[in-house]
C-alpha cells in the first residue's frame, strides 16, 4: 500500500472515530432526533444534484432509509445523548459487526465457520463487559438504544447488499431525503424546544453538526470508497478496528471520559472478536470477495460506514 493511501485509511477512521465526539457535542444542545434531522437536511441539500430516481427500486431504497436513516441514527444519537460518555458507546456500537454476520447467514445464506462463531462470541462478550462501565451501567437505556441502532444498521446493510449499480452519493442522498420527514414527525412528537435550539445554537453545537453532516458523511465515505476501489477488501477492512480506538481516544482527550477496567477489558475483547470476524470472513467459505467490484459494489458498502 502506498504511504498516502495508508495515511488516508488512518485519516478516514480518525474521522469516523471522532464522529462520536461530534455527536456528543451536538446533542448536548440539540435534541437527538432533531439533531439527526438537521444532519440529513444538510446532507440532502448538498447531494441534491446527485439524486436520481431508480426505477423499480425506490421501495428498497425507502426501506434502507427507514432502517439506517431513522432507526439506526436516531437510536445511536439518543444513546450518545443519554450515556455519560462516548468511549463506551464507541466500543458497544461495534456490535453491529457480529449482528450483520448473523443476519448474512440467516438471510443471505452465507456459511458459518468456526472463526466467525468465535468472533461473534468474543464481540458479544466484550460488549457485555463494556456494559458494566459506569457511563453505561448508570444509564442502561443507552445500551438498549445502542443495540436497537446496531440491529437497524445491520438490517440496512443486508438491504443495501441487495441493491446493485446505485452510486453512493445517490443512495446517501435518498436516505437523507426520505429519512428527514420521518425524523421531523418523530422529533415533533417526542421532543421540544427545536426552534429555540436553532436560535441559540453556539459554535460548538454548529461545529458538531457540520462535522457529522459533512466531514464524516461526505469526506469520510468518499475516502473509504476510494480505498475500496484501489485495494482488496481483505487489506482495507482491518483499518476499521481503528474507529472505536479513535472514538475512545476522542472521548478521553476532548470530553474527559474516564478509562475504566471494564472499558479496557471489554473493548479489547470486542476488538479481538471483530478482528477474528474479519479474518474469518476472508478465510472461510462464504466470505466476501477478495476485492471490491468498483463503482457497482460501492453501493453495497454505503450503509456499512454511514455511521
Amino acid at each position: 500500500m502506498k504511504f498516502h493511501h495508508f495515511a488516508l485509511a488512518v485519516l478516514v477512521n480518525l474521522i469516523f472515530g471522532f464522529n462520536f465526539v461530534a455527536v456528543k457535542i451536538g446533542v448536548a444542545h440539540f435534541e437527538p432526533f432533531f439533531f439527526t434531522l438537521l444532519r440529513f437536511t444538510i446532507v440532502a441539500a448538498v447531494l441534491a444534484a446527485f439524486i436520481r430516481v431508480e426505477s423499480g427500486r425506490m421501495w428498497q431504497i425507502a426501506l434502507v432509509a427507514v432502517a439506517v436513516g431513522v432507526f439506526h441514527f436516531g437510536a445511536m444519537f439518543t444513546a450518545v445523548d443519554i450515556a455519560g460518555g462516548v468511549s463506551a458507546i464507541a466500543i458497544a456500537a461495534q456490535i453491529h459487526v457480529p449482528i450483520s454476520t448473523i443476519l448474512a447467514v440467516a438471510v443471505l445464506g452465507e456459511r458459518f465457520g468456526w472463526r466467525r462463531l468465535a468472533g461473534i462470541a468474543l464481540a458479544f462478550g466484550g460488549v457485555v463487559v463494556v456494559g458494566f462501565d459506569p457511563s453505561i451501567i448508570e444509564h442502561p437505556v443507552a445500551l438498549a438504544f445502542v443495540l436497537v441502532g446496531a440491529l437497524a444498521f445491520s438490517i440496512g446493510t443486508i438491504l443495501v447488499r441487495r441493491l446493485r449499480g446505485i452510486a453512493v452519493f445517490n443512495l446517501q442522498g435518498w436516505i437523507a431525503l426520505i429519512a428527514a420527514p420521518q425524523l421531523l414527525v418523530i422529533s415533533l412528537a417526542v421532543e421540544s424546544g427545536q426552534l429555540e435550539a436553532l436560535q441559540t445554537a453556539d459554535w460548538p453545537s454548529v461545529t458538531g453538526l457540520v462535522y457529522v453532516a459533512l466531514l464524516s458523511t461526505l469526506i469520510g465515505h468518499v475516502g473509504w470508497f476510494y480505498l475500496l476501489r484501489h485495494y482488496p477488501v481483505s487489506l482495507i477492512s482491518p483499518f476499521l478496528l481503528l474507529t472505536p480506538l479513535f472514538g475512545v481516544a476522542g472521548g478521553v482527550i476532548l470530553l474527559h471520559d474516564t478509562v475504566t477496567w471494564e472499558l479496557l477489558g471489554g473493548g479489547g475483547v470486542t476488538i479481538a472478536g471483530i478482528a477474528l470476524l474479519l479474518k474469518g470472513s476472508r478465510a472461510e467459505p462464504g466470505g466476501p470477495p477478495a476485492a471490491s467490484g468498483g463503482g457497482r459494489d460501492m453501493s453495497r458498502a454505503a450503509a456499512g460506514r454511514s455511521a
